[in-house]
């Protein structure tokens, strides 16, 4: 049982800390995978259209560069 003092606060503390974290990590990962899905999908699509998997990652790292040129002009 969690109690106003002593250690049971500080658990609650340790216990929000943590959820705090997770979200923060959570959304660091959906922001990742949302902004590399075009390039993933081109990846993909090659790879089933093609059959091979290093004119896949060709694709991929092409689409990554034009992505991150873009953004940052």
């Amino acid at each position: 049982m969690l109690t106003i003092l002593g250690l049971g606060l500080l658990v609650l503390l340790a216990i929000i800390v943590l959820v705090i974290i997770g979200i923060l990590i959570l959304g660091f990962i959906v922001h990742s995978v949302i902004h590399w899905f075009p390039a993933v999908i081109v990846a993909v699509l090659v790879w089933f259209f093609v059959g091979s998997l290093l004119w896949a990652a060709v694709a991929f790292f092409v689409v990554a560069i034009l992505m991150i040129a873009f953004r940052h002009r």
